[in-house]
């Protein structure tokens, strides 16, 4: 990778991710975009800045980031090779994303030091057991004055309304619990502008948020009814004791249900942060 930097990392460590490879939660989350859910950012964003997105996923955002920020370099990468591909075949599709993405960890991905303006995480840090280590490693390839933009879970905050509400609270309940068994935190949105100062930045701004791609009735609901079918996902459930399979069964058809009453609502609370690195 281009830089006058020394490349920092070399990527070795893997986390278990709650949503593994979960092509429901995949396409959930492509439903992100810049303007709704990078609002935060966008004033931020100039052509020509540089950006890394780490723990990209299926690489929607850095693809939009791309367009964006031509004739700058937007870097994505992930410890997943499936979402990596997807983001590859992606880019392959749009004309002008100038992105490159490879597989590697929040930890340690090989990135050149004060190299970049931008660094992104979204959906990456409750996941995983050290978002502290992650951050470090953020703050040292970002170039002094280069802004980190965050936007992470706050699942204490989540709530639902409508027939059945009840099931997809306890349906959100379950992915919760995925989280904090994988070693993450569910609620990391509260402790978001602590971890951004304790890992060196300054002028840091955090504000609670509802997610704009996942605080969606049709969203939530497809999200949901496809999780309860995932074997996987359902193994784990059952072996938590709170539910059996044939619940299982029985809430798949409440969420549809809920999906398609017209006084259902839902709000999925996030946190989002920015914050600078020092000159």
């Amino acid at each position: 990778m281009a830089g006058d930097g020394a490349v920092v990392g070399a990527s070795s460590t893997k986390d278990h991710y709650a949503f593994g490879e979960s092509n429901a939660a995949r396409r959930a989350f492509a439903g992100r975009t810049i303007d709704a859910d990078l609002a935060f950012l966008v004033p931020f964003l100039k052509p020509g800045l540089s950006l890394v997105d780490c723990g990209c996923g299926g690489g929607g955002l850095a693809v939009q980031l791309s367009e964006r920020l031509t004739p700058g370099e937007v870097v994505g990468f992930d410890q997943n090779g499936g979402a990596i591909e997807q983001a590859k075949q992606l880019a392959a599709s749009v004309a002008d994303a100038r992105v490159r993405f490879f597989v590697a960890s929040v930890y340690d991905a090989p990135l050149p030091q004060q190299h970049f303006d931008i660094a992104l995480f979204c959906g990456v840090l409750g996941h995983i057991p050290d978002p502290e280590l992650a951050l470090r490693h953020a703050f040292n390839v970002l170039k002094p004055g280069g802004v980190i933009a965050v936007r992470e879970l706050a699942k204490n905050g989540d709530w639902a309304g409508g027939l059945h509400w009840e099931t997809v609270e306890a349906v959100n309940q379950m992915h919760a619990d995925d989280i904090a068994v994988s070693g993450g935190d569910p609620f990391i949105g509260r402790r978001m502008k602590s971890l951004l100062v304790a890992a060196g930045f300054e002028r840091v701004d955090a504000l609670p948020s509802f997610s704009p791609a996942l605080s969606s009735v049709q969203a939530i609901g497809a999200l949901f009814s496809r999780r309860l079918q995932e074997p996987d996902f359902v193994e784990r459930v059952v072996k938590r004791g709170r539910h059996s399979a044939d619940r299982l069964r029985e809430m798949a058809g409440e969420i549809a249900r809920w999906m398609n009453d017209d006084s259902s609502i839902v709000g999925i609370s996030e946190c989002t942060a920015l914050g600078w690195k020092p000159q």
